[in-house]
């Protein structure tokens, strides 16, 4: 398995770090000793194993977005993780960018985020791409994150009734099928 940059999880630990002290304490607790120093120490620079980053979501999620019924908590934290990490002159850039050029930077920030796995564009017709990684392993969680990123990246490139689908082929193919009118 691979291993992730832990500015991804900089959102993450700012608000639970900042919750109630009853979810602080829950988190906590879903975690090991070992897990919790992690926790609490990584820098933005870090690297630390995927599976470790995605069991920080996973018992995160459902504790920062108990209510959420549009979507799963983990697409929620995704894509508040995504907003909170798209700050300043990349904000302003995307007011710029294309669709297509949106979702070929997240190709690229695929590799700035993540040292396994290959990730693609292919853009299928006028209204619709396929945002897709090449990774064997890949926790069965971790895309529902992914697709709350996807979520927020067609809001700001301004799709207009959009869709995010994911499906895993051959069991390595994990693709998200970004959609729009």
């Amino acid at each position: 398995m691979g291993n992730y940059k832990c500015t991804g999880l900089l959102y993450l630990r700012e608000h639970i770090l900042k919750s109630d002290p009853e979810v602080q304490k829950r988190f906590l607790a879903a975690l090991t000793p070992q897990e919790e120093h992690v926790f609490r120490f990584f820098t933005a620079m870090s690297w630390i194993p995927l599976e470790t980053a995605t069991k920080f979501f996973v018992s995160a999620s459902p504790l920062l977005f108990p209510d959420n019924r549009r979507s799963s908590s983990m697409q929620q934290l995704g894509k508040a993780s995504m907003d909170y990490n798209l700050k300043g002159i990349y904000r302003l850039a995307l007011k710029f960018a294309s669709v297509n050029m949106i979702f070929q930077n997240a190709v690229k920030a695929w590799r700035t985020y993540h040292d396994t796995g290959e990730a693609s564009l292919e853009i299928r017709d006028a209204h619709s791409l396929l945002f897709k990684v090449k990774y064997a392993g890949l926790p069965p969680a971790f895309p529902e994150n992914i697709t709350g990123c996807a979520e927020l990246l067609a809001e700001l490139a301004g799709l207009k009734n959009n869709a995010v689908q994911y499906y895993l082929k051959d069991s390595i193919y994990h693709n998200w099928l970004v959609a729009w009118k």
